[in-house]
């Protein structure tokens, strides 16, 4: 990964994003290379902060300022990247946090597909590696992260199944919010297959 300007790990909650992202930085602080490793939860993320929040969801004309909107996050992004000396880690911002917005819109996997096949062009003059890790257990895996973020995130995800793409498909209670979770990983996964650049899969079930 030495040639790349940008590394991109993506995952659903408790995959090891953030692990994976400071063991990355460790290493690059190790040999000596210049990096900006943006945590999810940082303040002024440049793609995250704020997005999707052009007019309403269900509007498609409103989905689409958003897309453009993204699009245009990332273009930004990139001429930063390419035009300084760090190397860029980003995590959550690719498949995993975004997602949901198309969920909530009742997009279609066409729509959704058409979104990322254009993002990887946008993406590309960085030549980002793609660091997709997933469990194959949804339910084990936020049962384990329950008492580690504690009550007030539990209710976050047990409540989740009053969220729209929930109520479309029927899905109640803790059972509809884990088969939840397992869409948005499918869809994510389906995409990073699509990914034309350099990419990495990482099953980290066993917390390796």
């Amino acid at each position: 990964m030495v040639h790349t300007k940008l590394i991109v790990i993506t995952s659903m909650s408790g995959a090891g994003k953030s692990t994976t992202a400071q063991n990355l930085a460790c290493q690059y602080q190790r040999n000596h290379i210049r990096y900006r490793w943006l945590h999810e939860e940082i303040r002024n993320r440049p793609i995250r902060e704020g997005e999707f929040s052009i007019g309403s969801l269900r509007n498609e004309q409103d989905l689409d300022s958003n897309i453009q909107d993204m699009f245009q996050r990332w273009e930004r992004l990139i001429h930063r990247i390419l035009t300084s000396d760090p190397v860029y880690i980003m995590e959550g911002v690719l498949y995993d946090n975004i997602l949901r917005y198309f969920y909530e819109s009742h997009s279609s996997l066409e729509k959704i597909t058409w979104y990322y096949d254009e993002l990887m062009k946008r993406l590309a003059p960085a030549q980002p590696v793609v660091v997709y890790l997933c469990r194959s257990n949804i339910r084990a895996t936020l049962e384990i992260l329950y008492p580690l973020r504690g009550e007030w995130w539990k209710n976050i995800i047990r409540n989740m199944d009053q969220n729209q793409y929930c109520k479309d498909h029927g899905l109640v209670g803790e059972d509809g919010v884990y088969a939840m979770w397992q869409a948005y990983q499918d869809t994510g996964q389906n995409m990073f297959q699509r990914w034309s650049g350099e990419k990495i899969e990482i099953d980290t079930t066993a917390d390796e």
